[in-house]
C-alpha cells in the first residue's frame, strides 16, 4: 500500500493530501476526465461535426460519417424505441469522435475513428493511459446499461477490445466498480464496491493491472 500511495502522491495535478477513492461517492455518476487524452476546443470540434434533421455527420479522414437517429424518434423523443446522437468530444491523439447515444432509460457511448469510419459501442466514457497505447471504460449498472471493465488496445490501426469484466455476483468480491486513475502505462487504480444498493458498501482501491497473461483486477500490495 506504502509504495502504491507514494506513485500517486507522485501524479501531476494530484492533491497531496489526496487518497484512493477519495470522494467517490456515489458509483452511478460518473466522473469527468478522459485521462491522457486532450479534446479539441469547441470551436475546432463544431467545424468538424454538423447535426439537423436527425442526423449527426462527422468528418473522416476518407468520407463523412454519418449517425441517424433511430426512426421512433419520429414518433417523439419519449418513445421507447428513440436513440438519439449528441456530439461529446473531439480528439486528435488518438484521432476519434466521442458520441453519446441516449436512450430511452439509459445513456451509453459511441467511439467513432475518424481514419476508417469504424465505431465501438462504450458504457461509459473512455479514460486513456499516459501514451495513449490504451483505453478503458469502467461502467457501473444495476439496470439496463453495461456493468463492468473494457479494454481496448490503440496501438493496431484502429480500435481493438482486449479485456472485457463482468461482475457475476458470488462468489465474486465486487459488484461495480469506477475508475479512479491512471498509474502507469499498463495500470490503473480503480474503486470497487460490494454488494448492491441499498446495502452496498465501499469504495475499496483495487488496482486494474495488464501482466503476463493480460489484464485482471488485482487487490493493493
Amino acid at each position: 500500500m506504502r509504495s502504491v500511495l507514494a506513485a500517486l502522491l507522485l501524479l501531476p495535478g494530484l492533491a497531496v493530501a489526496a487518497m484512493p477513492c477519495e470522494g467517490e461517492g456515489d458509483p452511478f455518476v460518473a466522473a469527468p476526465g478522459f485521462g491522457a487524452a486532450t479534446p479539441l476546443p469547441t470551436p475546432a470540434a463544431l467545424a468538424l461535426a454538423r447535426q439537423g434533421d436527425g442526423v449527426l455527420v462527422l468528418q473522416g479522414d476518407r468520407e463523412p460519417i454519418r449517425l441517424a437517429d433511430s426512426a421512433a424518434c419520429a414518433r417523439g423523443l419519449d418513445d421507447p424505441d428513440c436513440v438519439t446522437h449528441r456530439l461529446v468530444a473531439v480528439f486528435d491523439a488518438p484521432r476519434g469522435y466521442l458520441v453519446q447515444r441516449q436512450h430511452y432509460e439509459h445513456a451509453d457511448f459511441l467511439w467513432v475513428d475518424r481514419a476508417h469510419g469504424a465505431m465501438e459501442s462504450l458504457a461509459d466514457q473512455p479514460r486513456f493511459s499516459p501514451e495513449l497505447r490504451w483505453m478503458i471504460s469502467v461502467s457501473a449498472s444495476d439496470y439496463m446499461a453495461l456493468n463492468g471493465i473494457e479494454v481496448f488496445d490503440l496501438s493496431r490501426d484502429g480500435l481493438v477490445r482486449a479485456w472485457q469484466h463482468l461482475p457475476r455476483g458470488a462468489p465474486e468480491r465486487f459488484t461495480f466498480f469506477t475508475f479512479w486513475r491512471w498509474t502507469g502505462e499498463e495500470e490503473a487504480m480503480l474503486c470497487a464496491w460490494r454488494g448492491a444498493p441499498p446495502a452496498m458498501t465501499g469504495p475499496e482501491p483495487v488496482m486494474l493491472r495488464r501482466g503476463e497473461f493480460g489484464w485482471r483486477v488485482e487487490p493493493l500490495p
